[in-house]
C-alpha cells in the first residue's frame, strides 16, 4: 500500500502489518522522541509477538509524556501516530483489524487525565476496596462493614477521601463521599468515547489511569458495584454513573462467552451495540458504527466492508440501517429513526436510517 507522507512508509496488507511507537527515554522537561516500527500481525509466535501496550486516551501529548520512562524505551500503539490518518485507504482496513490489535496488546492503558484529583484520588480509594473482598449487600451498615474489613483498611479509606483522623462509625460518610466521586468519574471524557467499548472488551488488561495512579479495570468495576450494593443499588444519583459502567461490563463479558452463550451472541448483535452505546461520542459521525463493527457477532466480510472512510456519512448510515434490518429480520430498528432532537445537518438521511450521532439520552 502506497504512502504520500514522509513519516509512514507502506504497510503490507498481506501481512496484516501495523506500526509500533518506540518511546525514547526521557525525563519530563526533555521533548517527545520516537520512531515507528512495522510488525506482523499474522506472522508471530508467542515467543516472538513483543511486549506493547495499547493507549486508549483523549489527550495524547500529555499520555506519552506521562507514561514515557526515564531510563528504557517504550513500545506503543497509538492510534494517532500509527495509522497514516491522511491515507482512507490504509485507515480503512487498519481499523477493520483494530480487534485484533487491542488483542494481542500485552496490556491496555486508559488514559483519564493528569490533573484531576478528584480521578486520582477515586483511584487509590479503589485500590483499597476492590482490594477487600466484594461487598455484601447484607453488610450494608458500617458495623456490618467494620466487621468485613481490617480496621486499617477503613482508617486509610477514610483517610483518603476524607483527609483527616476520622472514626468508624463515619464509614457510612466516606461510602457516599467515595459513590460521589464514582459518579464523577463516568462523566470523564474517556468513559464517554464510543472507540474505549471494543478497547475495552477484548484487552488482555485494561488499566485505568490519572496521572501516576492507575488501578485495573475490574477492581474498578467492583469497587464500584460494592459501594452502590452498600449505598442502595444503583439508586437514582448513580443510575447514569451504572449505565455508562455496566454497558462496558457486560459488552466485555459478552465477548469472552460469545460462543457459548447464546444470550451474549444477542447482547453483540450490531444493532444492540449500537442502541447499548449511543450514548458515547466520536469525533467522527463514521465511528460510531465503526467503533462497533470489530465486536459485533455480525462482524462478517459484509459488515467488514462497511469500513471505509471514502464513503459518505449519508452511505454508511444507510448501509447499516440495510444490514441491520435485513440480519435482525426485524423492523424495530425503525422505532428510533425519529427519536431525539430534530437537528440541523449537514447531510440528509431517509426516513428509515438511524441518525447515530443524535444522542438519546
Amino acid at each position: 500500500m502506497s504512502s504520500s507522507h514522509p513519516l509512514y512508509k507502506p504497510l503490507s496488507k498481506e501481512e496484516q502489518e501495523i506500526r509500533l511507537l518506540v518511546l525514547q527515554p526521557g525525563s519530563k522537561s526533555d521533548p517527545l522522541e520516537g520512531y515507528l516500527d512495522h510488525f506482523s500481525l499474522w506472522n508471530f509466535t508467542e515467543d516472538t509477538i513483543p511486549f506493547w501496550t495499547a493507549l486508549s486516551y483523549s489527550y495524547l501529548y500529555a499520555t506519552l509524556r506521562q507514561l514515557r520512562d526515564l531510563e528504557m524505551a517504550k513500545t506503543l500503539w497509538v492510534d494517532q501516530l500509527c495509522i497514516n490518518q491522511s491515507d482512507n485507504e490504509e485507515r480503512s482496513w487498519q481499523v477493520s483489524i483494530m480487534r485484533l490489535i487491542y488483542e494481542r496488546a500485552s496490556v491496555v492503558i486508559g488514559w483519564l487525565g493528569n490533573y484531576d484529583e478528584s480521578l486520582k484520588t477515586l483511584l487509590r480509594a479503589v485500590e483499597i476496596v476492590g482490594g477487600i473482598a466484594k461487598f455484601n449487600v447484607e453488610m450494608a451498615d458500617a458495623e456490618g462493614l467494620i466487621e468485613t474489613w481490617s480496621s486499617s483498611k477503613v482508617y486509610h479509606l477514610c483517610d483518603i477521601i476524607r483527609g483527616n483522623d476520622i472514626k468508624l462509625d463515619s464509614v457510612k460518610v466516606t461510602l457516599q463521599k467515595l459513590l460521589n466521586l464514582f459518579i464523577e468519574g463516568s462523566r470523564n471524557e474517556w468513559f464517554n468515547r464510543k472507540w474505549i467499548v471494543q478497547e475495552h472488551a477484548v484487552a488482555k488488561m485494561l488499566v485505568l489511569q490519572a496521572g501516576h495512579f492507575s488501578t485495573v479495570w475490574f477492581l474498578f468495576y467492583d469497587a464500584f458495584k460494592g459501594v452502590t450494593d452498600c449505598m442502595g443499588w444503583p439508586g437514582t444519583e448513580a443510575s447514569d454513573a451504572y449505565r455508562v459502567f455496566y454497558a462496558l461490563d457486560i459488552t466485555y463479558y459478552a465477548c469472552l462467552t460469545e460462543q457459548e452463550d447464546l444470550k451474549s451472541a444477542e447482547i453483540l448483535r450490531l444493532s444492540t451495540l449500537l442502541n447499548a452505546h449511543q450514548v458515547r461520542k466520536a469525533g467522527d459521525p463514521k465511528d460510531h458504527i465503526y467503533a462497533l463493527i470489530g465486536i459485533s457477532r455480525d462482524g462478517s466480510k459484509e459488515t467488514q466492508g462497511l469500513i471505509d472512510y471514502s464513503q459518505t456519512i449519508e452511505s454508511v448510515y444507510q448501509k447499516v440501517a440495510t444490514h441491520c434490518i435485513t440480519t435482525d429480520r426485524s423492523l424495530e430498528l425503525l422505532l428510533n429513526c425519529c427519536a431525539g432532537k430534530q437537528r440541523e445537518l449537514s447531510y440528509k438521511l431517509p426516513s428509515w436510517t438511524r441518525d447515530w450521532t443524535d444522542v438519546i439520552a
